[in-house]
C-alpha cells in the first residue's frame, strides 16, 4: 500500500467504492479514477458514509477535474495531541504579546485608551445593527437559501425531481453538500433507481 493510499480520506474512498488501484497507474490518475468511483456512489451513501473533509475534498476535485486543472493536494492531516500543543503554544504567545505591550504602554497612553473604547462603542453596536439589518434584508427560499444563487436553483430542481447530473449543467457545479443539509434540516431525501434525486420539504 503506497503513502497516498493511507491517508484517512482515501482509505474512506477505497472502503466505500471497493476500488482496486492499477498497477501501472501514477497518484494523479488513481486519485481522478477513485473520485469518478466514488461520483457512482448513490447520494444518500455519499451524504451518509463520508465525513465533512472527505466531501469537500471530493467537492474540489470534481471541479479541478471539470475544468481539466490538477487536482488539490489532499489536506495535511495533523494528530491531535500536534493540534492541541499548536494551539497552546500560539495562546501562550499571544498572551506574552499583549502582557509587553501593556507594560511598555504610559499610563496616559492606557487613560486614552479607555476613554477612546468608550466612545467609540455606541457606533460599534450601530454597525453590527446595520450590518445584521443588510443580511436580514436579503430574500431567502424556503430552505433558507439565497433566492436567486446557484444554491437555491438546485434546491428548487431537486424538489422537482432531479438527477445530480442535470442540477450540475444548469448550475455550473455539483451540489452534494446540499443533500447532507437538506437531510440535516430534516427534508426528506429520496433517490430512484435511475438516480433522480426528490427533496420533500419538510
Amino acid at each position: 500500500m503506497s503513502e497516498i493510499e493511507k491517508h484517512p480520506i482515501i482509505r474512506e474512498f477505497l472502503e466505500l467504492t471497493e476500488y482496486k488501484r492499477e498497477d501501472d497507474h501514477g497518484d494523479e490518475e488513481f486519485i481522478v479514477n477513485l473520485i469518478h468511483a466514488v461520483n457512482e456512489l448513490p447520494g444518500e451513501v455519499w451524504a451518509n458514509s463520508l465525513s465533512e473533509k472527505s466531501q469537500k475534498f471530493f467537492n474540489r476535485c470534481v471541479k479541478r477535474i471539470g475544468k481539466g486543472k490538477l487536482l488539490p493536494k489532499l489536506p495535511d492531516l495533523k494528530t491531535k495531541e500536534k493540534k492541541m500543543a499548536e494551539a497552546k503554544k500560539a495562546k501562550k504567545a499571544k498572551k506574552a504579546a499583549k502582557a509587553e505591550k501593556v507594560a511598555k504602554a504610559p499610563k496616559e497612553e492606557k487613560v486614552a485608551k479607555k476613554a477612546s473604547k468608550k466612545e467609540t462603542k455606541p457606533e460599534k453596536k450601530a454597525k453590527k445593527t446595520n450590518g445584521a439589518a443588510k443580511r436580514n434584508a436579503v430574500p431567502k427560499d424556503k430552505f433558507g437559501l439565497r433566492e436567486g444563487s446557484a444554491a437555491s436553483e438546485a434546491a428548487s430542481m431537486f424538489e422537482k425531481g432531479a438527477k445530480m447530473s442535470d442540477v450540475k449543467k444548469q448550475t455550473g457545479g455539483s451540489h452534494y453538500n446540499l443533500i447532507s443539509k437538506f437531510k440535516k434540516d430534516g427534508h426528506t431525501v429520496d433517490r430512484a433507481e435511475d438516480n433522480t434525486i426528490t427533496v420533500t420539504f419538510k
